[in-house]
């Protein structure tokens, strides 16, 4: 088991590496000059001042160590990322993890609301669609969940703002990470990802019910809906593995909703960086993702790690 736990331990590390290496590189093949696109709105010194403005774009390349070569730039800045200081914005000049810090809690929220809207929703749909397994409930759940999931987040966001914020006038089209805002972004996050956690419950408890323990209970009369919950019971440690996976996309897929609703998370933030060009900012939340997901991924494993060497 120990061997096991280091060896995750190692690759986990690895991982983490090799993602902040690729998106280093990466990051500098965005087609624009990020210094020139930074101080744009300071351009109209090229026609008055061309060397007062050559020597604005060098002084920032400089600060940025951006007239240095790729793999100088990104040993300095990993050095830097250990300590979690991942420099200042190039647009806003503030220090990267504070903006950060303050869009953290806004994107952990709506994920967490997100995730107990969609496995609410996966629970019931799954374990009815068990429950009347080939019947014609099981069907229109099943074709629902194909609906559902044929539909990108984006389309369900945009309809659900038309309906209940324009023709119902129950939702704020507003700026912010209030709770009256959190509903809407939220039930639309369950709605998304509810269907595949419906297949998965469906799928588990159907595994169960046809396990031995099953067979004798059906032998003795037991209801249709207490053998469905003792099949559910047994299959709790695969469902809560698949919603930590399933919190872990959340995160990353939160990006759309974000920026369809407005919501001041990382996701919006990060697509501003993006528009931007601001190298610290996008490198800092990659990074700071890729952490969140191989740390829970990691204990992920290690509950299976734990959970094999129990049986």
């Amino acid at each position: 088991m120990i061997k096991k736990v280091v060896g995750k331990t190692i690759s986990s590390i690895i991982t983490i590496i090799l993602a902040s290496m690729i998106v280093f590189g990466v990051v500098r093949f965005i087609p624009g000059d990020p210094v020139k696109i930074i101080i744009g709105s300071v351009g109209e010194l090229s026609s008055k001042d061309s060397d007062l403005y050559n020597q604005k774009v060098n002084s920032l390349r400089e600060e940025y160590k951006l007239d240095e070569p790729v793999v100088i730039q990104y040993v300095a800045w990993a050095k830097r990322a250990v300590s979690l200081d991942f420099g200042k914005s190039m647009k806003t000049r503030r220090d990267v993890k504070d903006e950060l810090a303050e869009r953290l809690p806004a994107t952990v929220m709506l994920s967490v609301a997100g995730i107990i809207i969609e496995f609410v929703l996966g629970l019931i749909i799954g374990m009815l669609s068990a429950a009347y397994y080939d019947k014609l409930l099981d069907k229109i759940l099943r074709l629902i969940c194909v609906v559902l999931i044929s539909i990108p987040g984006f389309v369900v966001g945009l309809m659900s703002i038309y309906y209940f914020g324009v023709i119902n006038k129950v939702y704020s089209i507003s700026v912010g990470s209030t709770a009256g805002k959190l509903w809407l972004p939220a039930m639309v996050l369950g709605l998304v990802g509810a269907p595949k956690i419906a297949r998965y419950i469906r799928a588990n408890i159907l595994e169960e019910l046809g396990k031995g323990y099953i067979v004798a209970e059906i032998a003795r009369g037991y209801p249709k809906w207490k053998i469905v919950k003792n099949a559910f019971a047994n299959s709790i440690p695969i469902i809560i593995t698949y919603l930590l996976y399933s919190f872990t996309t959340l995160i990353g897929g939160a990006v759309v909703i974000e920026n369809v609703f407005s919501w001041p998370g990382l996701g919006a933030y990060a697509l501003e960086s993006v528009l931007n060009h601001d190298y610290p900012a996008i490198q800092a939340y990659v990074c700071i993702t890729v952490l969140m997901i191989v740390v829970i991924n990691y204990i992920n494993e290690l509950i299976e790690i734990f959970e094999s060497c129990r049986r």
